[in-house]
């Protein structure tokens, strides 16, 4: 067999049993020399020839020993000494690199007084002389100032842990001896550091005692009967512990029983008492304590690992949330109108943390409202700058697709119509369990970077973890309307799509290929690598499984959704206003998107596609008004009509009191004049036509007085002829003429 230095043996013959480190193998010598790992000594044998020679019992001062080349030939030729591995500490296998500073110190001073010793030609000189390794050891200290049990004590450990530099480390961790009790005996020094006084050199008349281990375990039994101990401060544990442990003196006197206040020092310290809690418990377990299951895992649980870890690249997993916008918006109706705060949706690519779809709605959260977002990631259906009627910005190459799974919360996610949802569309959904938002922390981070950002720029905006959030909680700060709310989120998505730095997602493989560091440059690669995942959906699919529905009225003049008037050519062509003139009303279901009514679709059973119906001219709402803000207008006029039908009542009897008014008097003064008049009565065409002339003569003729009464009625007949007289001359005047 052949032996190399450092490598370590195991011996299985009775007169050298055990394991052993090679030293040294003097060359042109018969003898090498061994290092007994094991603590057990054994007889050891000085110049045998065999083993089996008898020899005297030693005990050197080191466990180095010599043995013949013979003698090992002959235990590998019985199959008594093979080779082992042999693993040291880890602390031996450090660099400088893992080094305190003041372990770094030490260390290069051992390796300046040990390179004599790692010098393997001087090694054999040493142990082949008569001195030993001694006379190494002398011609080490006479170059440095070292003690020669320092010398021994070096040569032992390289020994022990091999011939290199990572054996001569040192171990300031064994010092102290961890996880080691050093109960305090009565009548013997305290362990620890001195105290101040002792450090001054002032005696100090209550010298404070140590922790016995009897004291020892009755801190920590009182500890542990103590009910829900984990959530006392610290101050009332040791209080409690004082008092329950280390009784006051009692003295009996004329009053009875009473308790002698404690004397100082021989009681422990609050530091002492808790330092044997901490070491008897857990303060992981105690922090657990505190708190509730689900906060600790939540907020305080180690991180074991990343959310994309284990997902096979872009497009496999969507995760949504959403979270009550802290903003309050105003109304498209009416901008001196607050409507509140909206709700937001965020759909998010797991792998490449890219956004890939959002919804702002104003009710909710619902799966039906959750399904619009998921709309929103469909690439063939009208994108979401195109349903609120803003301009298309930047986004993701390729478009995204619906996934294959859907990460989401329970709730409105674990209901009936979001299983047919997914199983229409093929999308495995994926549920968390319930207040664990930690779980898909990558969607509640951009809820929170998203609320950071807009309460730093947009009036109105609410910063809801600042205790003085009454500050900026008016909703008359407010100035977006939801459409402008939404075309802001859109630039602030798309600026982080492209924008944000994930260079610490970049492999080897993403940097030789140039991928840019951001969410987009992410989901760009994964598809362009082949690990992507897109599927496609027909339109009307889409549409039918993911918007909401609701039954459109077709009157005779139109077709009504919500009191809103919608026209297409298909009206005309399937003559449905006709057949409502003629057999009453009908209804078709239709798809709208809630948050702008300009469009709404209906599926064409003969065809199968989609026909969209436009906003009428003639509809009550102006076109980009959701049907939520249209309600509100609607109950709003609502809520004044009882006002209105009260000033219409109002109005109608003054109406009718003047109406009244008006007959009464016509009534009386017909009544008069008749009975004032004598003579003859001429036909109503003479009557007219005395009308005309006289309003032709004097077309704004001065104010008649009043009759005189007193006046005679010759007088009034006399009048009365001469004027009737003046019109049948003139009349006779007119057919002669003609």
């Amino acid at each position: 067999m052949h032996l190399t230095v450092n490598g370590v043996i195991r011996i299985t013959h009775s007169h050298y049993d055990g394991i052993y480190r090679v030293v040294a193998l003097p060359s042109g010598s018969r003898f090498v020399f061994l290092f007994r790992l094991s603590k057990e000594l054994q007889p050891i044998e000085l110049n045998e020839e065999t083993p089996d020679t008898r020899t005297e019992r030693i005990r050197p001062p080191t466990r180095t020993i010599r043995i013949s080349r013979d003698t090992i030939a002959s235990l590998v030729s019985q199959d008594a000494l093979q080779e082992v591995a042999f693993q040291v500490d880890p602390k031996y296998r450090l660099g400088i690199a893992g080094l305190t500073n003041k372990e770094k110190k030490i260390y290069e001073n051992r390796c300046r007084v040990a390179s004599p010793l790692l010098d393997h030609e001087r090694v054999c000189d040493a142990l082949l002389s008569s001195r030993g390794i001694g006379q190494l050891v002398a011609e080490i200290r006479s170059s440095s100032p070292s003690s020669r049990s320092s010398c021994y004590r070096l040569w032992e450990s390289l020994c022990r842990h091999g011939f290199h530099l990572s054996s001569l480390n040192p171990r300031f961790d064994r010092c102290g001896a961890p996880e080691k009790l050093r109960p305090w005996v009565e009548g013997k020094p305290k362990a620890g550091r001195k105290s101040l006084k002792e450090r001054l050199g002032i005696e100090d008349p209550h010298p404070q005692i140590g922790v016995t281990a009897e004291m020892r375990k009755k801190i920590v039994s009182t500890f542990r009967a103590f009910k829900n101990n984990a959530k006392l401060t610290s101050r009332t544990i040791y209080l409690k512990i004082i008092d329950n442990c280390f009784s006051r003196s009692y003295k009996e006197t004329e009053d009875g029983i009473t308790a002698q206040p404690l004397v100082q020092g021989t009681y422990p310290t609050a530091q002492q008492v808790l330092r044997i809690i901490q070491q008897e418990n857990n303060r992981l377990v105690r922090k657990q304590a505190r708190t509730s299951v689900g906060y600790f895992n939540r907020n305080h649980r180690g991180l074991v690992g990343k959310s994309w870890e284990g997902i096979a690249g872009p497009g496999h997993v969507y995760a949504i949330d959403s979270t009550v916008g802290d903003i309050y918006l105003r109304s498209r109706v009416n901008r001196a109108w607050s409507i509140g705060r909206p709700i937001v949706y965020i759909v998010v690519d797991v792998w490449s943390t890219a956004i890939v779809g959002f919804h702002v709605c104003l009710s909710g959260p619902s799966w039906e409202t959750a399904k619009i977002a998921l709309l929103s990631t469909a690439p063939n259906v009208p994108s979401v700058a195109e349903m609120w009627g803003h301009q298309e910005t930047p986004h993701l190459t390729p478009r995204p697709s619906l996934p294959h799974a859907f990460l989401c919360d329970r709730g409105e996610y674990l209901s009936k119509g979001a299983k047919a949802t997914g199983e229409r569309l093929g999308v495995n959904m994926q549920y968390n369990p319930s207040y664990r938002p930690d779980l898909k922390g990558i969607v509640e981070v951009l809820h929170r970077i998203t609320k950071d950002e807009q309460f730093q720029f947009i009036p109105g905006a609410i910063d809801a973890r600042r205790k003085e959030i009454e500050i900026r909680a008016n909703p008359r700060d407010s100035i977006f309307t939801i459409d402008e709310y939404v075309r802001y989120l859109n630039d602030i998505f798309a600026h982080y799509n492209f924008f944000s730095d994930r260079t610490h997602r970049l492999t080897t493989d993403m940097i030789s290929a140039d991928v840019d560091p951001s969410p987009a440059g992410l989901w760009g690669f994964g598809h362009q690598v082949g690990i992507g995942y897109q599927k496609h959906h027909q339109n009307s699919q889409l549409i039918m499984d993911l918007l909401p529905s609701q039954n459109a009225v077709i009157r005779k003049d139109g077709v009504y959704l919500g009191e809103q008037k919608y026209s297409s050519p298909i009206v005309e062509e399937k003559n449905w206003s006709a057949l409502a003139r003629n057999f009453g009303v009908m209804e078709q279901t239709m798809h709208y998107f809630p948050e702008n009514n300009s469009e709404i679709w209906w599926n064409n059973p003969d065809t199968y596609e989609l026909e969209a119906f436009t906003l009428s001219p003639t509809s009550p709402a102006a076109p980009g008004v959701s049907f939520d803000e249209f309600s509100d207008a609607w109950m709003y006029e609502k809520t004044k009509k009882s006002n209105t039908t009260h000033a219409r009542t109002i109005n109608s009897l003054e109406t009718h009191d003047r109406t009244q008014a008006l007959v009464a008097s016509a009534k009386e003064k017909t009544a008069q004049a008749e009975k004032n008049y004598e003579g003859p009565i001429p036909n109503l065409r003479h009557a007219k036509s005395f009308e005309v002339n006289s309003s032709q003569k004097e077309p704004t003729p001065p104010p008649t007085p009043e009759p005189d009464l007193t006046t005679s009625s010759h007088a009034k007949n006399a009048a009365y002829d001469a004027a009737m007289e003046e019109l049948f001359s003139t009349r006779s005047d007119n057919e002669v003429s003609s």
